[in-house]
């Protein structure tokens, strides 16, 4: 009932890949950045050199991140 807002705190406290480069596969071509996390409707937060981007679906993987 009351969404995930309700969790996120316990979620972020969590968070694996907060502060981390992360690429994300899924849709396109591959995004990377560093994870900031997730705001209050879930999505991910992704740090990009074009500003913070929400992410709402596609595969989160630490490998192959750093690579340019």
């Amino acid at each position: 009932q009351q969404g995930f807002p309700a969790f996120r705190t316990e979620w972020c406290a969590r968070d694996a890949f907060a502060g981390r480069p992360v690429q994300i596969q899924g849709g396109g071509p591959p995004q990377r950045g560093i994870a900031r996390g997730v705001d209050a409707r879930g999505a991910l937060q992704l740090e990009t050199s074009e500003g913070l981007q929400s992410i709402w679906a596609g595969d989160v993987s630490l490998r192959g991140a750093n690579e340019d």
